[in-house]
């Protein structure tokens, strides 16, 4: 028989095993991931390795001017423009490292100009070289085996005038990273790119491991705007031919802020804006009116075929959703991973004349979609705006919509705002209905608006694992905004409620 020593000397080694491990659950409260003063940042982008819940990984854009404070807001300065940052965390979102990932401006990142040092990672040299123009627009995935990707746009000089989305590897959850690949060039493509996203099949079928790589037309490019696609089963060594996501009867929109996702079987789906082809002149602009398209491909982004999410669509007009010369509306997709066919779509929405977050999903793959519903737990019709709507699903098959919300801040779009997150439940059938609301940020948080210079934050992002929700967004600190993060428990939505 054991000794009462022997058991109790057993008992603290498993609490202290407990406390001591980086997989803790809990809530991390709200964590300022850079702690940098100076520096803008802005469209977050957060991913959770599936194989280590505590291994997170933060992406965003990064804006650094020469004087400070930016009397003019002008874009460009010794030390850079816009540049893409990636962080990592080991122990759940409570403490990060990283900075940054690709050398925005005219000067390489250790120029004596520079009023702030902006922390390096491990990276190739290349990366801090001079001549780079611009870098942005950032997104991470991670495989099922726990291999990261991470992309960001290079504008650069020291391209000779192209654009170039560069991906790059990581094996040590973000920890360093390999030399990039380019996945796409603006000059032997020629198409004028904005805004890529990565996507990855994670579902162990015939395609697991491809990597997809998703963009639309620039705004101001002279042809007919278009969202492309085209992927990877190398791991992002090598890429595959262009193809067309939109068609000509569904065409995209300028602007059309396209975002791809993953279904548990393969298929990949890409949500984007389609209206009638006008210019984005203030003086020739899209109507209010909007349709939501998902365009789905079944054989690895070869064909792809297009439903109407929402036939009307009204955009809203906050000053960090676009600028008002933009028509874009910016909505968000998620695919539960536990079941194929099962997508929702969100966005804001300013047709009750105020901007609410409308829901609509589909249990089979988009052949039928379900009937708007209004997400806030905030009554309509009392002028509270929201925006910046990000959608995942939890490991339990529930759906959590995460919005900015100005009902404790005055309700207009300059007032302050807040983070909430609400559950939906989903029945056996796919039947969606509301569940319980929870708050992300700490308080009211003043704008954000006009302290980036002339870098926008149209984004937030919020990802789930057996650990909890997992959200990244922007806070002022100081007199510009920094990225924050906050990783709450799945219990703190309750439990879910039987189908």
């Amino acid at each position: 028989m054991r000794s009462v020593g022997f058991w109790l000397a057993s008992i603290a080694l498993v609490a202290s095993a407990l406390v001591s491990s980086p997989a803790r659950g809990g809530d991390t409260g709200v964590v300022n991931v850079t702690n940098s003063s100076r520096i803008a940042e802005g469209e977050e982008f957060v991913a959770v390795n599936p194989r280590d819940p505590s291994n997170i990984i933060l992406g965003s854009n990064i804006r650094q001017p020469l004087i400070e404070p930016d009397p003019i807001n002008i874009p460009f300065g010794a030390n850079g423009a816009v540049s893409c940052g990636v962080w990592s965390s080991q122990d759940g979102g409570r403490s990060w490292s990283g900075g940054l990932k690709s050398a925005g401006g005219l000067s390489p990142i250790d120029d004596p100009l520079a009023i702030v040092p902006i922390p390096k990672v491990n990276v190739p040299d290349e990366l801090m070289a001079p001549g780079n123009l611009i870098s942005a627009d950032q997104s991470i995935v991670f495989d099922r085996h726990g291999t990261a990707y991470f992309e960001c746009v290079d504008f650069g000089l020291g391209t000779g005038g192209d654009a170039i989305v560069d991906v790059y590897k990581s094996k040590d959850g973000g920890k360093t990273w390999s030399d990039p690949v380019a996945a796409f060039s603006q000059l032997k493509t020629q198409i004028l790119i904005d805004r890529p996203y990565l996507a990855i099949d994670d579902s162990g079928g015939p395609r697991d491991g491809t990597v997809y790589l998703t963009w639309e037309t620039m705004f101001y490019q002279p042809l007919l705007p278009a969202v492309y696609a085209r992927s990877s089963s190398d791991g992002g060594k090598t890429w595959g031919p262009v193809v067309r996501v939109d068609n000509d009867a569904k065409r995209a929109m300028w602007d059309p802020r396209q975002y791809p996702i993953v279904g548990p079987d393969g298929a990949l789906y890409v949500v984007y804006d389609a209206a009638p082809f006008v210019s984005p002149a203030s003086f020739d602009s899209n109507s209010d009116h909007v349709t939501l398209v998902v365009a789905r491909s079944t054989d690895g982004g070869k064909t792809f075929t297009q439903s109407v999410v929402e036939p009307d669509a009204h955009r809203i007009s906050s000053n960090d959703e676009a600028f008002n010369f933009f028509t874009e509306l910016i909505s968000a997709i998620a695919a539960d991973p536990a079941h194929a066919g099962r997508v929702a779509v969100a966005w804001p929405d300013d047709r009750s004349g105020e901007a609410r977050i409308l829901l609509r999903y589909t249990g089979n793959a988009g052949k039928t979609w379900s009937k708007p519903i209004d997400v806030p737990d905030d009554k309509p019709g009392r002028g509270n705006q929201h925006d910046h709507v990000a959608l995942t699903y939890l490991p339990d098959g529930r759906l959590v919509v995460v919005w900015r919300d100005r009902r404790n801040g005055g309700g207009g779009f300059a007032g302050r705002f807040q983070v909430f997150a609400r559950v939906f439940n989903v029945s056996r059938t796919g039947v969606v209905t509301p569940g319980k609301t929870i708050q992300l940020t700490t308080r009211p948080q003043v704008p954000t608006t006009g302290t980036r210079g002339v870098m926008p934050s149209e984004y937030l992002s919020a990802t789930a694992s057996p650990a909890g929700l997992a959200v990244a967004w922007d806070q002022l600190r100081g007199l510009v905004p920094v990225n924050v993060f906050r990783r709450v428990p799945l219990s703190a939505f309750g439990a879910p409620m039987p189908s």
